[in-house]
């Protein structure tokens, strides 16, 4: 199987040797499953509906942010690009290699560390099919992983919040993106 048809990536990737194999992702070295998205969704309910809801939602973000920043490590190493809107992109892409969907850069402030980014996010898609509407965003995970990509791009803290969610109407899920004590 090809691995960019499955990832659904529009172009080759030119960050590093993934591949796809006995229902395996490999980056470089790293060996990882892939989740059917139903499972993920499943797990993640179950834990934010659960007495310690904040707790676990806080949990889901902080290993997003973990997982992208690996992930480009692995990827890329130590080097950091220069930054640019078009870098922040490239830096981006753990969100579609981990299958959450296509993400894009719809407000950038690279002098002030701002941003503004949609995703078709197919966590949400799969909620929203199992469970209908909801009031709340419920992409933790990948809010998480956005502030990693975001962290290992400019070496600084990041809070993401989801400040639009498809599980709540919307056409897509939207992301807003500041240094830490920034975040509105």
């Amino acid at each position: 199987m090809d691995p960019k048809k499955y990832l659904r990536l529009k172009q080759p990737l030119d960050i590093g040797d993934i591949s796809y194999s006995d229902s395996l992702l490999h980056i470089k070295d790293v060996v990882g499953s892939v989740m059917p998205m139903d499972t993920f969704v499943l797990m993640s309910k179950a834990l934010c509906d659960s007495k310690q809801k904040k707790q676990f939602r806080v949990h889901l973000y902080s290993t997003g942010k973990q997982q992208s920043r690996e992930i480009l490590l692995r990827l890329i190493g130590d080097d950091r690009l220069p930054p640019s809107s078009s870098n922040l992109q490239l830096m981006l892409r753990p969100v579609m290699i981990a299958g959450l969907g296509e993400i894009k850069l719809i407000r950038s402030n690279l002098h002030d560390h701002r941003f503004l980014f949609r995703i078709n996010s197919k966590f949400a898609e799969q909620y929203k099919k199992l469970f209908s509407l909801n009031k709340e965003p419920v992409d933790h995970f990948l809010a998480g992983m956005i502030a990693g990509c975001l962290e290992y791009f400019f070496d600084e803290t990041f809070d993401v919040k989801e400040i639009s969610c498809a599980v709540q109407g919307k056409g897509s899920c939207i992301f807003e993106a500041a240094l830490s004590q920034q975040v509105s």
